[in-house]
């Protein structure tokens, strides 16, 4: 298949061959695919030199949190810790935690009081609304997922912190996507992760202007741009799932994956079996569908992987005008049968484009495109 070891065997180029090579762009997601791996080496290459060599490890995170967008470093690098609440932790000083919990559904106010610290190190924020229009064993199950994922009980706690010790980069805690209810998603660069009620933070990243936004916000949007907030100032979000709640959240994932897998893949194939790949393509179809309808030209743009996928989709609707690259130094001249165009050399206005370039350059193909003219493009990947 031609893979590269850079992107798929990293650990073991780092382990076991000696190689002092680390490629960034892992960090995009955009070079792994699922149909081919599960995806765990690059967060098995970070504990791995954390863990094991003297390399400075603020070095790359300094650099990651700087040129790629939080969401895609969470899922690249898998940023989701399992805690064992059974056990004792390491630390023992339950002090310098903080609690708000903005309209006082979830904690107890005994317990409140008893987490909170005029010098509190960390911060835990709830704001989990009781609405009327919300069943109470869905409030129930939205309360625990909060709880039983941020304060289990005083040990828990305990290894949170320690958590926070041991990665000094880390400067958000959030608890697991729901997989009840409104299954959350994430709204891209505004809202980089899924719907969160909940946070730890350091204390130090609360400035007043942050604070005063989270107090006084009714739409929860502050509360949803925590992450970015964090990154801006150097530090990233990771997930915490407590041990005991992983079984039930790997189950409704897997339920959930299930049902579209049936909707996907009914019929295709002699099993039945679509690989992840195909199964993101057919839940894209309609939409592509939808988008090349009465348009007068429609063009691919990129060259490689993603975009031949793409052709394979618009065959079956109807043909691309041509596949459109920024530069065509280093690209062949047709790409499944279909002549590569520079952008320069074609007209750009009047004409839609499909952008199948990856998630780093996607947007700033698509404001070039926009400026010059282009009716309208639909980011694919």
């Amino acid at each position: 298949m031609n893979l590269s070891p850079y992107h798929y065997c990293s650990y073991e180029l780092i382990k076991e061959k000696k190689c002092p090579l680390l490629k960034r762009k892992l960090f995009t997601g955009d070079f792994i695919e699922g149909r081919f791996c599960d995806g765990n080496d690059l967060k098995k290459t970070i504990s791995y030199l954390a863990e094991h060599t003297d390399y400075n490890m603020d070095l790359i995170w300094a650099h990651i949190l700087r040129v790629y967008r939080i969401g895609d470093i969470m899922k690249s690098a898998k940023l989701l810790e399992i805690i064992d609440p059974d056990g004792e932790s390491e630390r023992h000083n339950p002090g310098g935690i903080r609690i708000i919990d903005r309209y006082g559904t979830v904690i107890k106010e005994k317990e409140k009081d008893a987490g909170r610290s005029e010098e509190a190190a960390y911060t835990v924020f709830i704001s989990l609304e009781k609405r009327a229009d919300l069943p109470f064993p869905l409030f129930e199950a939205e309360k625990n997922c909060i709880l039983e994922n941020l304060l289990y009980d005083k040990t828990y706690v305990d290894k949170v912190v320690e958590l926070f010790e041991r990665k000094p980069r880390l400067g958000l805690v959030i608890p697991p996507v729901q997989t009840f209810g409104k299954i959350s998603r994430s709204l891209g660069k505004e809202m980089p992760i899924h719907h969160i009620s909940a946070f730890w933070c350091r204390s130090s990243l609360l400035h007043d202007d942050v604070w005063n936004d989270l107090m006084s916000d009714k739409t929860e949007a502050v509360m949803q741009r925590m992450p970015l907030l964090v990154q801006r100032m150097g530090y990233y979000t990771e997930i915490v799932v407590n041990r005991n709640y992983a079984a039930g959240l790997l189950i409704n994932t897997w339920r959930t994956a299930q049902d579209i897998w049936e909707f996907t893949g009914d019929n295709q194939g002699e099993d039945g079996d679509l690989d992840i790949e195909e199964m993101y393509d057919r839940c894209c179809l309609p939409k592509i569908k939808d988008f090349v309808k009465g348009k007068s030209r429609v063009y691919v743009y990129g060259a490689g992987h993603l975009a031949c996928r793409v052709i394979r989709m618009l065959e079956g609707i109807r043909k691309p005008d041509g596949i459109v690259v920024s530069d065509k130094n280093g690209n062949a001249e047709s790409i499944c049968g279909y002549p590569v165009w520079e952008a320069a050399r074609i007209s750009v206005a009047g004409s839609s484009f499909i952008v199948a370039v990856g998630k780093k350059n996607a947007d700033a193909v698509k404001g070039r495109l926009e400026a010059a003219g282009a009716v309208d493009c639909l980011l694919f990947g």
